[in-house]
C-alpha cells in the first residue's frame, strides 16, 4: 500500500493519511480482513512519523473502517455501513460519533443476530430459530389458557427470582444431570443471552479480562465489551475449547471469565468430552478463575444423551450455568435460567431486579404447567427426530453439491459448520441471497480476520426439501468462485 502526500496542502499529514486509506477501502482496492501495515513500516515508507500514523489508524478505527487487536495488528473490519455512507464526511463530526455511550461504540462494530425480517420466500439457512412443532404449540397455548384463567395471582409482578416451581422443575432436572442445584440457585431470565448480559453487568468492571471462544456467537461478545471488558480470543477445536491455549491466556492475561459452550458450540457445533470437562473445571479452580457455561442446546442432542455440564465438577463454587427454552422450545416464550454457586446468586437477582426485565409470570406458569405434565419431554423426542432427520438431509446434500467441504457439528444441535476450501469475499453473502438462499457467513463469528472460507448452515427453520434446494443454490455459487 503505497500514495503520495501534500505537504503543502491545508490539512494534517494524519487525515491526509486516513483519508487515502479510506478512499481504498471505499473503493475495493482493500478488502474487508485485510491487515494494514504496521505503524512504524508505513511511517517508514511514507516519510512521517509514527504518531502521525496512529493518529490516523485512530480516525479509521473511530470512523468503523479498521479495527485493531491487541499483538494482532490494525485489519479492515465489517462494517453495516454502505460505502457511500461510510465515505462521507469527517468521521469525527459524526452524529453518532459525539452522541452515543462509551458502551454503545464499543460494541458498534460487532455483527447484529440475524433477523428473520423481510426475507420472503428465501430459504433461511442462517438462522437458529427452532423448528416450531404443531402439537408442542398446540399443548402450549391450552396451557396459557387455563393458567391465564386461574386467578389474578399470577397477574401480578411476581419474584424477581421468578415462578417457584418452574425454578424448582429445572432443578431437579440439573441433578439428573449431576448438577447438584437447589432451586435457591436458579434464577429465570428473559432468556440466555438476557442471562449473560445480567452475569456481565454483576461481575464485570472497565478493564477486566474475559476470554471467550473464537469463533463464537459475537452478540455473546457484546455483552461483555459493553461492560468495559478486554475480550481475549481462546480458539476452539474439534473438542471445544483448547485448553492449552486457554492456559497460556489464564497465564499472561489474568481472566476473569471464561465463557463456554460446551455442548454444540456456536457455531462449530464441537462437542467437549466429559473428561475435558472436568479438566476445565479443575482449572478454573487452581487459578481461581470463573467459568459461564452456555448450554443453549444442550438438550439437542440427536442421541438424547446428555453429558454433564462444567458446573457439575465445580467443587470451589466458581462456575455458572445458563440456558433456556428458546432453543428448544418456543423464542416467543423468552425464559431462560442462570444457575450461579450460593454466594453469587443473590447479587445476580439484585441485578436482574435492576434491569427490569422479566418474563410475565403467566407465561413462566404456562411454561411450568407444559413440563409438569410431561409434555416438554414428548416434545425433545419429537424434535431431537425431526432434526436428526434434517440434519442428514443437510450432510448429504453438502456432500453431493460440495463434495471437496468438510463438515462438523452433526451430533446435534440446530447447524453444521463448513469449511469450503475456497475463500468467498464480502460480497458472497449478498450473492446467494438473490439467488433465494441465506446462510451464516463465517467471518460473522470472528473478531478478528478469519472465516472466510467457512459457513454456519442451520437445519432447524427449513424443510428437509428446502434444505436440500439451499445447498444447491450454495453449491453453485462456490464453484462459481473457484473457477
Amino acid at each position: 500500500m503505497y500514495f503520495r502526500l501534500e505537504r503543502t496542502a491545508d490539512a494534517a499529514l494524519y487525515r491526509q493519511v486516513a483519508e487515502k486509506i479510506e478512499s481504498l477501502i471505499v473503493s475495493g482496492a482493500i478488502s474487508r480482513g485485510t491487515r494494514l501495515p504496521t505503524t512504524r513500516s508505513l511511517a517508514k515508507a511514507l516519510g512521517v512519523s509514527r504518531a502521525t500514523v496512529i493518529q490516523a489508524y485512530d480516525l479509521l478505527r473511530a470512523s468503523g473502517l479498521t479495527d485493531a487487536s491487541r499483538g494482532r495488528g490494525t485489519f479492515v473490519s465489517y462494517t453495516r455501513r454502505d460505502a457511500e455512507d461510510v465515505g462521507r464526511g469527517d468521521p469525527r463530526d459524526r452524529v453518532a460519533e459525539r452522541a452515543l455511550s462509551k458502551a454503545a461504540r464499543s460494541v458498534a462494530d460487532v455483527p447484529a443476530r440475524a433477523v428473520n425480517l423481510d426475507v420472503g420466500d428465501r430459504i433461511k439457512l442462517h438462522t437458529l430459530n427452532p423448528h416450531i412443532d404443531g402439537i408442542s404449540l398446540e399443548r402450549f397455548v391450552e396451557c396459557l389458557g387455563e393458567t391465564a384463567g386461574s386467578g389474578t395471582a399470577l397477574w401480578e409482578y411476581g419474584a424477581t427470582e421468578g415462578y417457584l416451581p418452574l425454578r424448582e422443575f429445572i432443578s431437579d432436572r440439573l441433578v439428573e444431570r449431576d448438577l447438584g442445584a437447589p432451586p435457591g440457585r436458579v434464577i429465570l431470565v428473559a432468556g440466555a443471552l438476557h442471562g449473560l448480559s445480567i452475569v456481565a453487568e454483576t461481575l464485570i468492571d472497565e478493564g477486566d479480562v474475559v476470554a471467550v471462544e473464537e469463533p463464537c456467537y459475537q452478540p455473546v461478545v457484546r455483552c461483555f465489551l459493553r461492560r468495559g471488558a478486554a475480550v481475549v480470543p481462546v480458539p476452539v477445536t474439534a473438542e471445544g475449547l483448547d485448553l492449552d491455549a486457554l492456559r497460556r491466556v489464564i497465564s499472561r492475561r489474568r481472566p476473569k471469565l471464561v465463557v463456554v459452550t460446551p455442548t454444540h458450540q456456536n457455531p462449530t457445533g464441537a462437542i467437549m468430552p466429559i473428561e475435558r470437562r472436568r479438566e476445565l473445571a479443575e482449572l478454573a479452580a487452581r487459578t481461581r478463575t470463573i467459568i459461564v457455561e452456555d448450554g443453549f442446546t444442550d438438550e439437542l442432542s440427536h442421541s438424547g444423551h446428555l453429558l454433564p455440564p462444567v458446573a457439575a465438577f465445580d467443587k470451589g463454587g466458581r462456575a455458572i450455568y445458563i440456558s433456556g427454552f428458546s432453543k428448544t422450545f418456543l423464542p416467543a416464550v423468552r425464559i431462560g435460567w442462570v444457575y450461579s454457586p450460593k454466594w453469587l446468586t443473590e447479587h445476580l437477582s439484585r441485578t436482574l431486579e435492576c434491569s427490569q426485565i422479566y418474563t410475565s409470570p403467566v407465561i413462566q406458569a404456562a411454561m411450568y404447567r407444559f413440563c409438569e405434565r410431561g409434555y416438554f419431554d414428548h416434545h425433545l423426542r419429537r424434535i431431537r427426530a425431526t432434526y436428526e432427520e434434517k440434519c442428514q438431509a443437510m450432510h448429504a446434500s453438502l456432500r453431493e453439491h460440495l463434495p471437496a467441504c468438510s463438515i462438523a457439528g452433526s451430533g446435534g444441535g440446530l447447524s453444521l459448520w463448513v469449511t469450503l476450501g475456497v475463500r468467498l469475499d464480502h460480497s458472497a453473502p449478498l450473492r446467494a441471497r438473490d439467488r433465494g438462499v441465506l446462510y451464516g457467513p463465517g467471518p460473522s463469528f470472528y473478531r478478528g480476520p478469519g472465516g472466510f472460507d467457512k459457513m454456519r448452515l442451520s437445519f432447524s427453520a427449513e424443510s428437509p426439501e428446502r434444505i436440500v434446494r439451499g445447498i444447491r443454490l450454495l453449491g453453485e455459487l462456490v464453484r462459481e468462485v473457484s473457477t
